[in-house]
């Protein structure tokens, strides 16, 4: 009986993991929300926001929690582990993604900063908004500035 009772637990824990959007640590699948239908051209709106849920990979959905920071007209994600970031391979075979800011989920393409000058701005800003020590010839972190679809 304990077994049913364990295995019953893992099916509804993988269930609701599976199709819905991330918990915690755990990522998740399509993102629900009222989709937007308008660009943003000021993310200004998301500057208080600590944790953003991002949406990859369309065709099987995957979402994950996030930081996020607005600088001049754009929002950015990023990590400081790339190479054990799922997520980021997904952007990286594809760049469409969605966006949950509070409700509202925002259909965006993701574009991974490649400009130093941006690269270290956007960077300093996203290690400002966490109080977290930047030194830009240490990290070994990638963002992507989400642009309109």
């Amino acid at each position: 009986m304990r077994n049913a009772v364990l295995w019953f637990l893992w099916v509804l824990i993988t269930g609701t993991l599976a199709c819905a959007g991330p918990l915690g640590p755990f990522p998740g699948g399509e993102l629900s929300g009222t989709i937007a239908s308008e660009a943003v051209s000021d993310w200004s709106f998301a500057h208080d926001v600590m944790i953003v849920q991002l949406e990859t990979r369309p065709e099987r959905p995957y979402s994950v929690n996030l930081g996020c920071i607005d600088y001049g007209e754009a929002i950015y994600v990023g990590t400081s582990n790339p190479e054990t970031s799922r997520w980021v391979s997904h952007l990286e075979a594809d760049p469409r993604v969605r966006l949950r800011v509070g409700d509202t989920v925002y259909p965006l393409r993701a574009e991974r900063v490649t400009d130093t000058t941006e690269y270290n701005a956007a960077g300093l800003r996203f290690f400002r908004k966490y109080d977290l020590d930047y030194d830009p010839e240490e990290s070994a972190g990638v963002l992507f500035r989400l642009d309109p679809r």
